[in-house]
Parts: C-alpha cells; structure tokens; sequence
C-alpha cells in the first residue's frame, strides 16, 4: 500500500525504509493502545465517562493538546461545522476518558515518557 501511494506521487520508494517506518507506525499505534487504554471492566462504568466540558474547558484543563487543530482535523469534511464548534463557547465536549487524556497531557513533551509522541 505504501508503495502504491509513494508511486502515484512519483516518489521512488525505498523498500527497506517503507517497511521500517510500516514497523515503527504499527508499534507506535500500539504503544499508544497500551498505554492510554482503559480496561473493559472500568469502561463499562458509564456514568464514568460522561464528562461535558467547553472548549475553553478543554485547552484549560489540557493546554498541551491543540484542541482548535484536534477539532479541525476531525471535522474537516464539515468546515461549516468546525466554525461553529469553535466560535461556540458554549457547545460542550463529552470527555470519556479524563484521567487517560490528564496522563497523555502529561506526556506530551516530556523527555522521560517511554512513548515518544
């Protein structure tokens, strides 16, 4: 797939570092699996995961993610909509994970965190 895609923008692969950066983006998407999971029994705790907060809320509580890029990369097909969501101080996220998402703040940056992001 990778050397489909490198093709149609006539770049000249090279094999070895394909398969190298396949390797390192799979133990990386694990990595992060691993570490900023929740196990199932305490996902299942729903009202656990019902966390509203306001975008202000957010880059507040969590200044290390650049939630403004987050919510236009993740509405992107929708600009109309990410206008809205970001121009709406009131318009509230539903955080399901906020002690997961406090520990990869935290790692953000950090030169001692195992998982380089």
């Amino acid at each position: 797939m990778m050397s489909f895609l490198a093709i149609s923008q006539n770049i000249n692969p090279n094999p070895d570092q394909l398969a190298k950066d396949a390797r390192e983006i799979v133990e990386f998407d694990h990595n992060l699996a691993m570490k900023y999971s929740t196990d199932d029994t305490t996902r299942r705790g729903f009202e656990r995961n019902f966390n509203p907060m306001t975008i202000r809320q957010l880059m507040s509580n969590y200044p290390k993610i650049s939630w403004p890029m987050f919510i236009g990369e993740a509405s992107q097909l929708a600009p109309h909509v990410t206008k809205r969501l970001l121009e709406s101080p009131k318009y509230q996220y539903i955080v399901m994970e906020p002690e997961k998402l406090q520990q990869l703040n935290d790692d953000l940056g950090n030169p001692d965190c195992e998982l380089a992001i």
